[in-house]
């Protein structure tokens, strides 16, 4: 199900940029573009009743190929799927809820891709492929 929603939200960010007229360049686009992405993740008000944000941040190419071990080839290989931006936010129980709850923390994500085909291909290869591996 989860897999599901992350496509949605692809698909739907490849819609958005349309919408927004954004090309990736940077300007005011990038902060459109930054906008649209924080909307298409799970917000606070929507986690059980005690979850906090802890932490958010605004991925590049460049940031995103840094985590890897050959950054150069993931950053291609991000460029070639059409990638524009991402974004992250993580949740954490907070107070009582802290010590009781059994989820630690919850991190979400999207990212805004150039064409739909860019976005499958990111979702299968990334989420699916990574999954099967793990």
């Amino acid at each position: 199900m989860r897999h599901c929603h992350l496509l949605g939200a692809g698909l739907l960010a490849v819609a958005m940029l349309s919408a927004c007229g954004g090309d990736g360049d940077g300007g005011e686009s990038e902060s459109s573009l930054g906008q649209a992405l924080r909307r298409m993740v799970l917000q606070a008000e929507e986690l059980p009743q005690g979850f906090v944000q802890k932490d958010e941040l605004i991925t590049t190419n460049e940031y995103q190929a840094s985590l890897s071990a050959d950054p150069e080839a993931r950053k291609a290989q991000l460029e070639s799927w059409g990638r524009l931006l991402g974004y992250e936010v993580t949740y954490q129980p907070a107070g009582a809820e802290a010590q009781e709850s059994p989820v630690q923390g919850i991190n979400v994500s999207s990212s805004l891709y150039r064409t739909e085909e860019g976005a499958d291909e990111a979702f299968f290869i990334d989420a699916v492929k990574g999954a099967e591996e793990r």
